[in-house]
C-alpha cells in the first residue's frame, strides 16, 4: 500500500473505524514510515484541538429546515427537461457519406458567408462620397427684360 492510502487509514483509526488486522498492518508501517507518522501526530493534535471547541446549540427549527430541503434525486424535474436529457444522451447513427456531406456544406456556407462580408467591407470602401472644394467660382452674365420678366444665364 502507498502513503496515501496507509494515511486515510490512519484516519479510519482515529475514526474508530479499524479492526485489529488492519490496525496491525497500519502499526506496522508506521513503525517504519516517518511521514506517516507525522501525519498520525498531526491530525491526533487536529482531533485534539476541535475536541477543546464548544458544541454549537443548533435549533430544532434548523433540523427541521434542513431535513425539508429536497433531495436532487428524489425531486421531479419538468418533462421537457427530462425529454431533452434524454435526447442529449441518445445516439443518433448518421452514415458516413450523409455526415460528411453535411459539414462540407457547413464550410462551404461559413466560406461564402465570410466572402460576403469581406467583399461587402471593400465596397463601402470605396464607396465613399468624396468631399470635393471649388476653389473658384466660374463667371456668370445674366440678361433680361424686368418688364418681360424672362432672364438669361450664359
Amino acid at each position: 500500500m502507498s502513503c496515501a492510502q496507509f494515511q486515510q487509514q490512519i484516519s479510519t483509526y482515529i475514526d474508530g473505524e479499524t479492526d485489529d488486522r488492519d490496525a496491525g498492518v497500519l502499526f506496522t508501517h508506521l513503525s517504519g514510515c516517518d511521514d506517516c507518522r507525522a501525519f498520525l501526530r498531526t491530525t491526533l493534535q487536529l482531533h485534539q484541538v476541535i475536541a477543546a471547541f464548544p458544541t454549537p446549540d443548533v435549533s430544532g427549527a434548523l433540523d427541521r429546515r434542513v431535513l425539508r430541503i429536497p433531495d436532487r434525486a428524489t425531486t421531479q424535474r419538468p418533462a421537457i427537461r427530462v425529454w431533452l436529457e434524454e435526447l442529449w444522451k441518445r445516439r443518433i447513427a448518421i452514415p458516413l457519406p450523409a455526415a460528411v456531406t453535411t459539414l462540407l456544406a457547413l464550410v462551404l456556407t461559413a466560406a461564402f458567408a465570410l466572402s460576403l462580408a469581406l467583399r461587402s467591407d471593400r465596397t463601402s470602401v470605396t464607396a465613399r462620397p468624396e468631399t470635393v472644394y471649388i476653389m473658384e467660382m466660374p463667371a456668370v452674365e445674366i440678361q433680361g427684360d424686368p418688364a418681360r420678366q424672362t432672364t438669361t444665364i450664359h
